[in-house]
């Protein structure tokens, strides 16, 4: 186990072991329809306010997940690539890990809770491959720039946009936008990021 300096700060978050989907529900943040963009609420004890639901794995190095870096996200045109002014982060989590599948377990109760609440169809941003899975995120940041999403190591603040392949405990912040009049789509994005080795040749050798 390791220091204070893993803990996730300033913020409220809970770990796939101790969520339950019952306490979940949807704010609305646009006007019109409820469901065109909403928060997704977590009551983190009884009868306390619900705050937004973010998640994250227990402080344990075998828990934590390998992040692919922080990168520039793109959209498709065609056979263009066209690069935007927002930063993603790509997760791996693996299929032999069970604190990896623990997570992937709540996010699949969050999906159900979702549907049920809307009663439409609800995609997530990840992909399941062979032997593991890719969460695809955002960070968080304002149209002019400025940067919420944050990433530290035990020692240091760091630059988050600066992150390559690390070992890291992520604070993961779940809400929905409206994609069409029958589906509903899951965003998460980066909240918080412990950095807890840099990963020199992904995934063998690590840097401290």
């Amino acid at each position: 186990m390791e220091g204070q300096n893993a803990d996730i700060y300033q913020i409220s978050w809970v770990t796939p072991e101790n969520f339950d989907p019952e306490r979940v529900s949807l704010q609305a943040t646009s006007s019109g329809d409820s469901y065109d963009r909403s928060k997704i609420m977590y009551e983190y004890a009884p009868g306390a306010p619900k705050r937004d639901l973010v998640f994250t794995v227990p402080r344990n190095p075998d828990a934590y997940l390998t992040c692919r870096g922080v990168l520039k996200d793109f959209f498709s045109r065609g056979d263009q690539k066209i690069e935007t002014n927002r930063y993603g982060a790509q997760f791996v989590l693996s299929g032999d890990n069970e604190f990896h599948i623990a997570l992937y377990s709540a996010f699949q109760k969050v999906i159900e809770k979702v549907e049920q609440l809307t009663g439409s169809s609800v995609t997530f941003p990840a992909k399941d491959m062979d032997t593991y899975s890719i969460l695809y995120t955002n960070l968080i940041h304002a149209n002019d720039g400025r940067m919420f999403s944050s990433a530290y190591t035990a020692d240091e603040q760091l630059d988050i946009l600066a992150c390559k392949q690390s070992i890291v405990r992520p604070a993961l912040l779940l809400s929905t936008f409206k994609r069409s009049a029958t589906e509903i789509k899951i965003r998460v994005q980066v909240s918080q990021m412990y950095v807890y080795k840099e990963v020199m040749n992904f995934p063998l050798a690590y840097k401290d």
